[in-house]
């Protein structure tokens, strides 16, 4: 049996089926999707399972920013599309809902309505294992509905004695028919069994990935838990490549070290992914974010970052607006406090740039800036510190506008190109020179400075 667990706060609308006109582009194949896109998959590796989670819920609130940093496919089945990630477009090419399962006819055969494709972001945080009143996890933050499978939640919740959040988040993989198995995977042979049940449901991971997926260990490889970021798209340069490594990792070491809060309700989360999909969204969306990384936290850092008390956790989440400066944009400001200021609010609407490299206006220290804090007290060599202050400053430039996303060069190119047309179609002299110069820039013949400055 299939249940659906469903958050008091839901609000979203069901899918419909795309419109059949000339103003969208149909993808017959999942190609389109996973198999044309570069994902930039950074695999984590957690101390135990509590590490893993902490590593989970964190690092999932960042992944839409990361996407709008990261964005490089403006260019989709040979036409000039109207957003510059490929996030979405892999997530609707592997989407294999039938009409009931999306909501649009009512359910007669159907296992459950589904609101998520295959791929998308996630549908649950993990929390820790046992919560405490202290604990930065609080069970409002998975304010969203989603189907898991009954029979698999009593089996690890009540057989084994796995806690309620992981048991949900395992029992909603088997809601899909897998993909695809091999007959050596299932588990039948006795002396690899376990070896081979491990294989086939890393199998069900992988037909239901997400922003961010957590594997369990290994005993073939002996690997132990790991986490998966998947929203960083794959960029020009190897250097462009290893900055964004790099920042992903120091990231989950700072995290683990002063016990960074992002959390932020999926509801809010998934507005992010969306908003991360437009033109230029590194410049000019905003993104919703927790206003102090280290307000509400465990008290388990040892950090010296200020350590704030909670408000109500049983409040709602309310909604004010304000002016931000004398011209900018009219930003929300939500959270469990209810003055509606800036400075106290627990997530305000922010640009990437001060996301990443901080702002006064809404107090907000900055991604960045807590990581730079990090690296000097790590007493590194100096030659190793600065190597890796060189490629933290490409995040910055670009977060900051300094410089432009690939998504973002690539668009002027095709679009000053004297060979566009400006219908969205991207003829083959167009294509042929685009990939020649963006080889140069690769090796190194061609200067791109609006790109890697």
């Amino acid at each position: 049996s299939r249940h659906s667990h469903t958050a008091p706060t839901l609000s979203r609308p069901l899918l419909l089926e795309p419109p059949s006109n000339r103003s969208c582009l149909l993808l017959d194949s999942p190609l389109f999707g996973i198999g044309s896109g570069g994902v930039l998959r950074v695999t984590l590796c957690a101390a135990d399972l509590d590490e893993a989670r902490l590593l989970h819920d964190q690092l999932a609130p960042i992944s839409a920013i990361m996407a709008a940093l990261t964005a490089a496919t403006p260019i989709v089945r040979g036409h000039l599309v109207n957003r510059d990630c490929y996030w979405d477009v892999q997530c609707g090419t592997v989407d294999d809902r039938s009409a009931q399962e999306r909501g649009i006819v009512p359910l007669t055969t159907a296992k459950g309505t589904l609101l998520k494709s295959r791929y998308g972001s996630i549908d649950t945080y993990l929390g820790p294992e046992k919560l405490t009143p202290d604990a930065a996890f609080h069970r409002q933050y998975n304010d969203c509905q989603f189907t898991y499978d009954c029979e698999s939640y009593w089996k690890m919740k009540g057989d084994v004695g796995i806690d309620h959040l992981l048991s949900l988040h395992v029992s909603r993989l088997f809601v899909r028919d897998i993909h695809y198995a091999s007959e050596h995977m299932l588990g039948s042979s006795e002396k690899n069994g376990t070896a081979n049940g491990q294989e086939h449901f890393k199998r069900f991971l992988g037909c239901s990935r997400q922003n961010v997926c957590l594997y369990p260990p290994n005993k073939r490889t002996g690997s132990g838990w790991e986490v998966e970021f998947m929203s960083l798209e794959t960029q020009l340069t190897d250097a462009e490549n290893a900055a964004l490594i790099t920042f992903i990792v120091l990231l989950s070491r700072v995290i683990i070290s002063y016990r960074l809060n992002l959390y932020l309700p999926i509801s809010l989360m998934d507005q992010n992914m969306a908003r991360s999909q437009k033109v230029n969204a590194a410049r000019e969306q905003l993104f919703y974010f927790r206003r102090d990384l280290f307000g509400g936290r465990d008290g388990k850092s040892n950090g010296s970052g200020r350590i704030s008390k909670r408000g109500n956790s049983a409040s709602t989440w309310h909604t004010v607006h304000h002016s931000h400066g004398t011209a900018g944009p009219e930003r929300g400001v939500f959270g469990l406090h209810n003055s509606g200021q800036p400075e106290s609010a627990e997530y305000v609407e922010l640009t990437v740039d001060e996301i990443i490299n901080g702002s006064d206006t809404y107090r907000v220290t900055g991604i960045l800036n807590i990581i730079f804090n990090y690296l000097h007290t790590m007493r590194l060599e100096y030659d190793v510190e600065q190597a890796l202050r060189r490629q933290l400053m490409l995040i910055k430039k670009r977060a900051s506008g300094k410089l432009c996303t690939l998504a973002s060069w690539m668009r002027n190119y095709v679009q000053s190109h004297p060979d566009y047309a400006q219908d969205s179609v991207v003829p083959q002299s167009v294509n042929y020179d685009l990939l020649r110069t963006m080889n140069d820039i690769e090796e190194g013949r061609v200067a791109a400075p609006e790109l890697l400055g």
